[in-house]
């Protein structure tokens, strides 16, 4: 972060208006020290995978204790892994084999151990709470904020009652996640996530000049010759690539 901040002017860092990190007490005192400006937020990829944590060390938990009972009851809850991280709603709404075989899963494992059951209201909740904050409703976020808060204390959960005291440090910065109708940085990490990928496949690259080439070549934009169509080239069947120009690297 300090190399990225210096190279802006203080001017240009002053102008910045929103900054979204982790939760990482180092972030956000740099980020109020080098963007003075900024409503700081909490990224919310970053706190889904919070509570997926929490709800995980659960899961675990259960295995653990069911399958000393039994090997067939502890690999209900090792196959319903998947299931769990789910969104509910999207998990109903699937109708594929897969979708069916995780709905199974998601019933045995939740309806054998209370306490998981109880966690994975827990992470529905949270769901929902952030759905409100990306409507951009302050108020109703922030009492969502803290009915969760409260659901979690009350459920005597370890995990769960950590994950509270821990995001409890952070309210100011989640709630300005509904303060700014929910930005993210999300884009950012997609796009990490894809040059990591193309970095591993191709176990590294000689020179900064061709790993640029190569990322920009695989997530670059390109254009049909014959109507001027642009599209990303990674959007494009793969073998159509060819037919299709790439505009000069800048």
């Amino acid at each position: 972060m300090l190399f990225f901040a210096s190279l802006f002017s203080h001017a240009e860092r002053a102008k910045v208006q929103v900054v979204t990190i982790d939760c990482h007490a180092g972030y956000r005192a740099a980020v109020r020290v080098l963007f003075p400006h900024a409503l700081i937020v909490t990224d919310a990829f970053h706190l889904h995978r919070r509570v997926l944590s929490a709800l995980t060390e659960v899961r675990r938990d259960a295995w653990n204790r069911w399958r000393v009972k039994s090997r067939r009851l502890g690999k209900a809850f090792k196959d319903a892994r998947f299931a769990l991280a789910r969104a509910r709603d999207a998990l109903e709404a699937d109708d594929s084999t897969t979708g069916h075989r995780q709905r199974l899963a998601l019933f045995d494992a939740v309806n054998l151990d209370a306490t998981l059951g109880v966690a994975y209201e827990l992470k529905e909740a949270f769901r929902v709470a952030m759905a409100i904050g990306k409507s951009g409703d302050v108020e109703l976020f922030t009492a969502a904020l803290e009915l969760f808060d409260a659901l979690c204390v009350g459920s005597k959960i370890p995990s769960f009652v950590s994950l509270a005291k821990s995001l409890a440090g952070w309210r100011a910065e989640i709630v300005n996640y509904a303060a700014t109708s929910g930005a993210s940085n999300g884009f950012a990490e997609a796009l990490n996530h894809l040059i990591k990928n193309q970095k591993r496949q191709a176990h590294g690259y000689r020179t900064w000049a061709g790993f640029r080439g190569q990322i920009l070549w695989s997530f670059g934009e390109v254009v049909n010759p014959s109507t001027g169509e642009i599209r990303t080239l990674r959007s494009l069947p793969r073998g159509e690539g060819a037919n299709w120009v790439q505009p000069q690297f800048a």
